[in-house]
């Protein structure tokens, strides 16, 4: 009867927070996400909630990911959102120099992935810190521009 509180207190939480994420599936479909979606979702948070509430970076991650193959402008200004929002962040940095390679724009994803490594290493985690993974990158664009 001991665990009956902390099981109670998970069911409220799992209530009161539900829909916080933007579902990636709806129906066993894939959902696709543009800027305005993603901006319309953490509004309608803000409204239920009563104070701002900025979108994740997954958030951005998701959207941009599901949107790439599709609508490459979209999916860009949606990474570079991201940038802006968590500039000391690797991963959004990561992301969009992934992103600019993909599309042949390799001098910007230079520079995405020097940015990623100085996030990086501005992070100081311990524990699954990239860091090497981008070094790489970073190296292998550099040897090979175009």
């Amino acid at each position: 009867h001991m665990s009956t509180p902390h099981r109670s207190l998970y069911d409220a939480l799992q209530a009161l927070f539900a829909g916080w994420r933007m579902p990636r599936m709806v129906n066993d479909v894939e959902q696709r996400f543009d800027m305005r979606d993603v901006d319309a979702h953490y509004s309608a948070l803000a409204t239920r909630f009563g104070f701002p509430i900025a979108p994740s970076p997954a958030a951005f991650a998701v959207a941009a990911d599901g949107l790439l193959a599709t609508d490459s402008t979209g999916a860009l200004a949606i990474m570079r959102r991201a940038v802006l929002e968590y500039p000391y962040l690797a991963g959004p940095h990561r992301q969009l120099a992934e992103a600019l390679e993909r599309l042949g724009r390799k001098e910007e994803a230079l520079l995405e992935y020097e940015r990623a490594v100085r996030a990086a290493v501005d992070d100081e985690q311990p524990f699954s810190n990239p860091i090497d993974e981008y070094r790489a990158k970073l190296k292998a664009l550099a040897r090979n521009p175009n």
